[in-house]
């Protein structure tokens, strides 16, 4: 059954929880779970959405992480060998062969995070085979697994938990059904501090003498939610409720990693990438996000500022046009296109007064007479036509032509020789007649 899911949490991590591996079964290899308990984990680490489903139906994020049982894992602290990579994992089984309980070769190990060789580091040792199947069974179905994290780890403040399995509830109807013995029985408590994570069953005495050299120390004393009475009764003090979800969430976001050796995962690259892109997503980047959103806020702000000021002096230049057209050619009644406007009436000016126009004939004559060459015949015959003076002319080479030309730019013609006729255009009217 799935909790109501919460809609307001961003969520990008699922963590799957691992049951334990069962003890005392006729096979060492018990199969994967056919359903599977998991929680998703909001970007601050929080619980968001719980349940049990299979493998096929588990919910789709960015990164899924299994979360190992504590009494699962066993814990090593030894000064790593100075070996190759190669030969790290051989290295660690001659090191720790009296201490294995499991066979070597079904024995996985992994180094703690920033373990480097010459130094002291907590090796976690768990069964391989087992381990191993519940990644065949979740990628089978399609899930990939980024990591496999202990649910509990070493560290320097010393911490209590009281768990009660599901189906130990179950099987009493209730958190606070059934008396100490029973409840005790199918409890564990769980002890992670400087010295390693151990787990033992609430009965008996070995527990008992643990929990008394710890009642003068500083412990964190937690339960879950149906061992919270035994665990009150049984240690004597208050503790806090912390349910399975929110132990699985916390050990989501830690920075421990099992898969390693044999169970490294395949695609290193793609994982790196991925842990690459959810670290730039994360908390810790917030305020570069903000900085590029702000930015961006004040580029645009500042693109629609110009963009209107050129607009507003764009339309200062068009009203400057439209008034200078007015007070020169007050007969012109409606503006609509100044410039345009503008050189028609002045044109119509310099034909009512007969000036000649920089295009007419009596512009390109002079402009030809000023640029002559010395010494050369005078053309022997001329034709004009709307801006385009073709001249007849004898005896011109490629370097007359070329010497009349340029000495023809100054007065806003342009020439061309070929054969005996030689022709001058006008620019303004170079696009309506061409030359020939």
């Amino acid at each position: 059954m799935h909790a109501p899911a919460a809609t307001d949490r961003t969520v990008n991590l699922l963590a799957i929880l691992l049951p334990p591996r069962p003890r005392g079964e006729a096979s060492p290899h018990p199969p994967p779970p056919s359903t599977w308990a998991w929680t998703t984990v909001d970007a601050g680490g929080a619980p968001v959405e719980r349940g049990e489903s299979p493998a096929a139906l588990l919910p789709r994020t960015d990164r899924v992480v299994l979360v190992v049982d504590a009494a699962d894992i066993g814990w090593h602290r030894l000064s790593l060998p100075r070996v190759p990579a190669s030969r790290l994992r051989a290295a660690l089984e001659g090191l720790l062969e009296d201490e294995l309980l499991d066979e070597p070769a079904h024995t996985h190990f992994a180094l703690a995070p920033g373990a480097a060789p010459g130094q002291a580091a907590w090796i976690a040792v768990t069964h391989r085979p087992w381990l191993a199947a519940p990644l065949a069974a979740l990628g089978a179905a399609g899930i990939e697994v980024d990591r496999i994290v202990p649910a509990w780890t070493p560290s320097e403040a010393l911490s209590g938990h009281v768990g009660l399995p599901s189906a130990a509830v179950t099987a009493q109807g209730g958190g606070d059904a059934g008396n100490d013995a029973d409840q005790a029985t199918a409890a564990r408590l769980t002890v992670a501090g400087p010295q390693g994570v151990t787990t033992w069953p609430l009965a008996g005495e070995a527990v008992r003498r643990v929990v008394d050299t710890l009642r003068d120390r500083p412990v964190h004393w937690s339960a879950s939610p149906a061992a919270v009475a035994l665990a009150e009764r049984w240690l004597g003090t208050p503790v806090d409720v912390l349910d399975a979800a929110s132990v699985a969430a916390r050990a989501a976001v830690g920075a421990w990693d099992l898969r390693q050796f044999e169970l490294a995962a395949a695609r290193r690259g793609t994982r790196r990438l991925r842990q690459l892109r959810d670290a730039v997503r994360g908390p810790a980047w917030r305020p570069v996000h903000l900085g590029l959103a702000a930015l961006v806020v004040v580029h645009l702000v500042g693109l629609n500022a110009w963009a209107w000021q050129q607009e507003r002096r764009i339309a200062q230049l068009r009203e400057a046009q439209a008034a200078l057209l007015r007070a020169t050619h007050p007969q012109v009644r409606a503006v609509l296109d100044a410039p345009i406007q503008m050189r028609r009436e002045t044109e119509r000016l310099r034909i009512a007064t007969g000036q000649p126009g920089e295009t007419d004939l009596e512009a390109a004559l002079s402009a030809a007479a000023s640029a002559w060459p010395d010494g050369r015949p005078a053309a022997r015959a001329l034709r004009f036509e709307s801006g385009s003076l073709r001249l007849t002319v004898d005896g011109w080479t490629s370097a007359h032509a070329a010497a009349f030309g340029q000495a023809l730019r100054a007065s806003g013609w342009e020439a061309s020789l070929r054969g005996d006729l030689l022709t001058l255009q006008h620019p303004a009217t170079r696009a309506g007649t061409g030359a020939r």
